[in-house]
């Protein structure tokens, strides 16, 4: 049997190679001797196949270059079954193109579905909800995908492929009939899966600028303005691999002589959340430095405030590790509002986002003492603010309370800001206009076949009392300021032309909520 692993082209974010085929294909590799045939394997990243832009004025064009791109990779290597991964919403349409394209071209080709969108939305991959942009090229009355996998991808997909190889498992007989929704599985113990193996992605090798890998799967947290954690079981259920695991895998890329790069990324939702873990990684990985000196790779993290020790943030710096931190807002207030705590009653909650917001400070403090890079992501516009939760986040930053000097005046303060984005699958997706008064302007954005498909999701009136416009405005004077204070204290981490950027991104999106009026 031949596979065809297909990246698709994203509305946002659209160099990474992430790690998702990596595992599937290593897994089912892991498993060969139980398949009946042998298998052959090939992958294609359509963002780096230089085809013309996926945006309507091109899809003419788009649909003659790709035609011609399967065609050649079918002459030399012609697949059996396409296993397509639609990672996010920003891939949903681009995965139906390529489907569809597929399905005509060559119709006996099975064809694969898996990802984050069609975990949480698999409906959207059914006959009478593939969007109405295709119906002048493709039937109403088809889907052209015959298997979709949700959640996790290693056990469903071999699965598949062993019972397809055995003929206990049929494919459809037609498009007309409905996509096949396979069983989830998760992988209870991550040891079993194989150290990773990057051959998959060599053809792409001048594209990798940085690799994804993951040391834990699930989160023990259930923040309300997640998209995913409060949702699907298997971001639920936490399992951790070992420590001398975790090592293999930095010691493999280390070691591959055809990698060249600077950092990984560690996509963990909470970085090895098992404290003795942590510890004994560090204790690993200083090890590795040592048998290593002259490759020097920095490790990104994502990290918990309440979580990280002062400690913590000494290893980081000795081991080239950037923490970053969801911090999401600098307000007691909006922080409840985000579900970013829980207790048994208001009390307990509020003491506990007191206790997150001065260890935010102390982490800041002991970062700027010792020299630590440490990146705090800071959304805005999310539904529940108003002026009173913006009024404190800005008091947070701003307040002078250091020596008659505010926080972004006496300490170097690195913050990632974004838009809050209406990704489907959160509590507050499901439930912010009702409960907050907010407005989600176009709740199915992802399947709007425009240029600007990455903006129409951050058309969000985050509460009764405020306007998007407003929040906008007042955002962007607050953020400017905070980058102006820390420009002047020459912190590298931003620049004059990340004000500009802001700005021509929030022009963007108030010309788009113009429309709308």
């Amino acid at each position: 049997m031949k596979i065809l692993y297909i990246h698709p082209y994203a509305f946002w974010a659209n160099s990474h190679l992430l790690l998702n085929f990596l595992r599937i294909s290593n897994y089912l590799n892991s498993k060969q001797q139980e398949l009946k045939i042998p298998i052959e394997e090939n992958y294609i990243d359509l963002r780096h196949e230089n085809l013309p832009k996926f945006i309507p004025k091109m899809i003419d064009h788009y649909r003659i270059a790709l035609k011609k791109l399967l065609n050649e990779i079918y002459n030399e290597f012609p697949f059996d079954l396409v296993a397509i991964s639609c990672y996010t919403s920003f891939n949903y349409l681009n995965s139906v193109e390529v489907a569809f394209l597929i399905k005509r071209n060559f119709p006996k080709t099975i064809i694969v579905i898996g990802g984050v969108h069609p975990t949480i939305v698999p409906d959207d991959f059914q006959i009478g909800n593939i969007p109405r942009v295709f119906f002048n090229e493709y039937s109403k009355n088809e889907t052209p995908f015959d298997f979709l996998i949700r959640e996790e991808g290693e056990i469903p997909f071999f699965k598949l492929i062993k019972g397809l190889s055995e003929k206990t498992i049929n494919s459809r007989i037609n498009m007309n009939q409905p996509c096949i929704v396979l069983k989830s599985e998760m992988v209870m113990n991550l040891d079993e899966i194989p150290l990773i193996n990057f051959n998959l992605y060599k053809k792409y090798s001048d594209s990798i600028n940085k690799l994804y890998i993951d040391f834990s799967r699930g989160c023990i947290f259930r923040c309300n303005y997640c998209g995913t954690s409060g949702t699907t079981q298997c971001y639920k259920k936490v399992r951790i691999k070992s420590v001398e695991r975790c090592i293999n895998e930095i010691e493999i890329i280390k070691n591959s002589p055809w990698i060249s790069i600077d950092q990984i990324h560690i996509t963990d939702m909470f970085f090895l959340p098992k404290r003795s873990k942590r510890e004994m990684f560090f204790k690993e990985l200083k090890k590795l430095k040592r048998k290593y000196p002259k490759k020097s790779l920095k490790i990104i993290i994502y990290d918990r405030i309440e979580f990280c020790t002062l400690q913590n943030l000494q290893n980081y710096k000795e081991l080239d590790i950037i923490p970053h931190f969801g911090l999401d807002f600098s307000s007691e207030s909006m922080l409840f509002k985000m579900g970013k705590f829980h207790g048994k009653d208001r009390d307990t909650i509020d003491r506990s986002i007191k206790k997150y917001l001065k260890k935010t400070r102390e982490l800041i403090i002991e970062s700027n003492r010792i020299n630590s890079k440490i990146i705090f992501y800071y959304m805005i516009g999310t539904p529940g603010e108003d002026h009173s939760t913006l009024e404190q986040g800005k008091d947070f930053f701003l307040e002078k309370r250091y020596d008659s000097q505010s926080l972004v005046e006496k300490f170097n303060v690195n913050l990632d800001f974004s838009k809050y984005m209406a990704f489907i699958g959160s509590q507050l997706y499901n439930n912010a206009e009702e409960k907050f008064g907010s407005r989600i302007f176009y709740k199915n954005w992802w399947k709007l076949f425009d240029e600007n498909q990455h903006i129409y999701g951050l058309l969000v009136r985050p509460s009764k009392d405020m306007s998007l416009i407003t929040c906008l405005d007042i955002s962007y004077n607050y953020m400017r300021e905070i980058i102006k204070y820390q420009i002047n204290r020459k912190n590298n981490f931003y620049s004059f032309h990340l004000i500009l950027f802001w700005k021509s991104i929030l022009n963007t999106i108030l010309e788009l909520k113009e429309k709308l009026n």
